[in-house]
């Protein structure tokens, strides 16, 4: 009989240090719960705009979290108006609007607009230094501004901006005013890939030696404005 219940307690034992544990596995794998889309440019009301030019680049900048509120390191891909975007930055020289969204799987982020804007430079550009053509006894200043439409399409005018400046190179307020930019517009259409050099009244500015001029806006024919950048 003592033989007989060894041999059985023997099997018994080996045959319960064999059995596998019957812990569950615990797959501890974050997992994503919320994506954030924005770029590395000022948001206005919850979109980016840049300049329609080719040259000016927003870069996005994705944030994806857990239940907890923990940053994952995942990459989420982006979609431009549905469509896979493969890049991780956009620029154009297509004015418009245009929609982003990021995802993981089937998780969406929020949609971020980028808003292309046109820019007058792509109109006209100042051909040289411009010149003050002549100052009244009152103050009266008149420059002359060399520029070009660089566009093929006619436009109704062409506006800038003037800082007048004293000896000293500092800016000078117009006479009876706090007012220290002036803006001066042509009158005439400007014809498709035309010069020009028109005078230009800028204001009363006693004094001036110097001046500063700069692109501020074109008008088209349908009278939309666009404004430099």
């Amino acid at each position: 009989m003592k033989q007989t219940f060894l041999i059985l307690f023997i099997a018994t034992s080996a045959m319960f240090g064999c059995r596998k544990s019957d812990s569950p596995v615990v797959d501890d794998t974050p997992i994503p719960v919320k994506i954030e889309l924005t770029t590395d440019k000022p948001v206005t009301a919850d979109r980016t705009i840049i300049k329609a030019y080719g040259l000016e680049e927003a870069v996005f900048k994705t944030v994806v979290t857990d239940k907890d509120g923990n940053i994952l390191n995942i990459v989420p891909k982006i979609t431009l108006s549905g469509s896979d975007y493969n890049s991780s930055s956009f620029r154009t020289d297509i004015p418009g609007y245009y929609k982003f969204q990021a995802s993981i799987g089937g998780l969406l982020s929020n949609t971020h607009e980028i808003t292309a804007r046109e820019i007058a430079e792509k109109y006209v550009e100042i051909l040289s230094t411009p010149t003050i053509k002549s100052i009244s006894p009152a103050g009266l200043v008149t420059v002359s501004i060399p520029f070009k439409n660089i566009s093929n399409q006619r436009l109704r005018n062409v506006s800038f901006s003037v800082e007048c400046l004293n000896a000293a190179g500092a800016v000078i307020k117009e006479d009876n005013s706090t007012r220290t930019i002036a803006i001066c517009s042509t009158k005439e259409i400007t014809e498709p890939n035309s010069s020009e050099t028109p005078d230009l009244e800028v204001g009363y500015y006693p004094g001036t030696k110097t001046i500063i001029v700069r692109i501020y806006s074109v008008t088209m024919l349908s009278r939309v404005m666009v404004w430099a950048s």
